[in-house]
């Protein structure tokens, strides 16, 4: 970025550190608010501003948005950008600003009293981290998972050597713990997740951190699993339970039956 793009309208969404998403369909704009919920831009008229803005920041992103280039998926400073041109998009051009900032949102105080969860569930969640055990945090989009992680890998011993692995860079573990042994890898069209995952184990690992396992690569993150690599990653099922029938659907050519799952 060589100088500061103008949000506009959303400026003082973009500058507000408890706004996490700002998501606009093409006739409103919705934003995500950590104390204040989901709600409206009320009135909201600032269309033609909106489509501007999205051409800037593929231009920004040196990336083409248009009828034949419809979707733009990208990172802007700690923004991830998610857009849909107006040719497919018939009610209007889409835009998703999702907000990735170098810090933890969840601390021990808040999530209590918040009723996020009981003590002892933390003090059992610190703990398997230090007993180096294997982690997947489930959840539907949108419900945290990411900043669950993030939380998480902060009771991982210095000493102990991480490897995240994204293709959007999320969990900012080498800017929220700069002094401890940490390697980040960013997948592409030339460096899948499957090719990641295999080369970090050539980097001895102690944990290996995904940020969210969708489907081939479990087959890899499996095998990593199995040398003696820790896993710490997300997954997108509606609670623990369904985490393993997920994974089942996630490896290629397997069918089992329901009773053969359980």
């Amino acid at each position: 970025m060589n100088s500061p793009l103008d949000f506009g309208i959303l400026q003082p969404f973009v500058d507000d550190d408890k706004v996490t998403d700002i998501n606009y369909n093409g006739k409103q704009c919705w934003i995500d608010h950590l104390k204040q919920g989901r709600f409206t831009v009320e009135p909201f008229s600032a269309h033609e501003f909106m489509n501007q803005l999205a051409f800037k920041l593929a231009n920004r992103v040196n990336l083409s948005f248009n009828t034949s280039s419809p979707v733009v998926e990208a990172e802007f400073g700690d923004l991830r950008i998610s857009m849909v041109h107006p040719s497919v998009c018939p009610e209007g051009m889409s835009l998703s600003l999702r907000k990735t900032p170098a810090v933890c949102r969840l601390n021990d105080k808040d999530m209590v009293k918040s009723g996020y969860c009981e003590a002892w569930i933390l003090a059992f969640l610190k703990e398997a981290v230090l007993r180096k055990r294997n982690i997947l945090v489930s959840g539907l989009p949108g419900a945290g998972k990411t900043e669950l992680v993030k939380y998480l890998m902060q009771f991982i011993p210095p000493s102990q050597r991480v490897i995240t692995i994204e293709d959007t860079l999320e969990l900012r573990y080498g800017d929220l713990y700069p002094h401890k042994d940490h390697v980040s890898m960013k997948v592409c069209e030339h460096f899948d997740y499957a090719r990641a995952i295999k080369t970090s184990l050539r980097q001895r690992p102690d944990w290996i951190c995904v940020s969210e396992v969708r489907g081939l690569e479990i087959v890899s993150l499996m095998q990593s699993v199995s040398t003696g690599a820790n896993l710490l990653s997300t997954i997108h099922a509606e609670g623990a339970a369904q985490i393993p029938q997920r994974i089942l659907h996630m490896l290629p050519g397997l069918h089992l039956t329901d009773t053969a799952m359980r």
